[in-house]
């Protein structure tokens, strides 16, 4: 029989070395919690494609899809405040709170805003400097990656956003469903193709289908096709395929 020291002492190593394997269980369920969002219009009950879906002091955030729902999973347990933005209509929030193996559910419906006369009139003039608000035009002026502007997409008439970004070298649009109008961007690479990441209005957005935003809705993107070319305001070190930024003209 061992001595009583030596018998304490395995008992603490033994209990150390369970801590150690519990703690990765542990780790992987503090990430389990969901949250489904359903947008509508509150006029009609129309279900809005295309609305921005941000998780306040998060840094994430989606575009909810054809049946005006976006689901983000594998998120840490929490209270959020969830907000949500549409071109057209007044942005609401809500709160709520998540927990492990649970979906939680959000539903917006959307009043639209009107717009006075003269409102307008101040609003057309914030417009022309949104993008050089946002660094557009610093990071422009870099010399790396592909710049597209609101004027540039008024030109060529674009139906889906797809469109717009069909004939941008290095960048490869897959099909997700029956149509192009569910396309999803990829990037071509020797042995693969890589996706790439999204950011909306400086908010990494997950879930992201390119065609779920209308072209009417941007003022401006920035494309860049490799890790390279990333500037560090959207390089959190996994931008190997590239990054799309997207702004658009919704008022914050």
């Amino acid at each position: 029989m061992l001595p009583k020291p030596l018998l304490a002492r395995w008992a603490g190593l033994l209990s150390v070395s369970l801590s150690l394997l519990c703690a990765p269980a542990t780790a992987q369920q503090a990430s389990t919690a969901a949250l489904s969002v359903t947008v509508t219009n509150a006029a009609t009950g129309e279900h809005l494609r295309g609305a921005q879906v941000i998780l306040l002091a998060t840094g994430l955030g989606g575009i909810t899809n054809e049946t005006g729902v976006l689901l983000l999973d594998g998120m840490a347990p929490g209270a959020r405040t969830v907000e949500v933005r549409y071109l057209g209509f007044a942005p609401e929030r809500a709160a709520v709170l998540l927990r492990n193996d649970h979906t939680a559910e959000l539903d917006f419906a959307l009043q639209v805003r009107p717009v006075a006369l003269a409102a307008l009139q101040v609003k057309v003039h914030k417009k022309t400097r949104r993008l050089e608000l946002t660094g557009f035009e610093r990071r422009k002026a870099r010399g790396f990656g592909t710049f597209i502007t609101r004027q540039d997409i008024e030109a060529r008439q674009p139906q889906r956003m797809s469109d717009v970004l069909r004939n941008v070298p290095g960048i490869h649009l897959a099909s997700t469903g029956f149509s192009d109008s569910r396309a999803s961007m990829l990037r071509s690479t020797p042995s693969r193709r890589c996706p790439i990441q999204y950011y909306m209005d400086g908010v990494q957005v997950f879930a992201f289908n390119i065609d779920d935003v209308r072209p009417h809705d941007i003022e401006g993107l920035e494309i860049y096709k490799g890790a390279s070319e990333v500037p560090p305001d959207f390089n959190r070190g996994t931008a190997l395929c590239g990054v799309i930024v997207i702004w658009t003209r919704i008022e914050r």
